[in-house]
């Protein structure tokens, strides 16, 4: 089973997928947004995670991940709308 070219073929994709793609678009997306910026969007990666598995896979969350997850979004909100008001003056 694990020779044949289509199960190799979906390990190649996820292998490239998982250790080339998400350095490349860090460093495309720090080009972009500048570090300080990319840095604050980078704390929603794990919430998102947690929300994408539970929509997807199904995952059961307690109302203290739900919370934690809730509270990452909201400082990250706060600490853009933060960083905007500040470029504009």
């Amino acid at each position: 089973m694990v020779h044949e070219p289509q199960v190799l073929t979906y390990v190649f994709m996820v292998a490239v997928a998982a250790s080339f793609l998400p350095p490349l678009l860090i460093y495309a997306g720090i080009s972009l947004i500048g570090a300080s910026r990319a840095s604050i969007v980078s704390t929603v990666e794990l919430p998102f995670a947690v929300v994408l598995a539970h929509m997807i896979l199904g995952e059961d969350l307690s109302l203290m991940q739900w919370a934690g997850a809730a509270l990452i979004f909201i400082s990250t909100l706060l600490l853009q709308i933060n960083d905007l008001n500040h470029q504009r003056r």
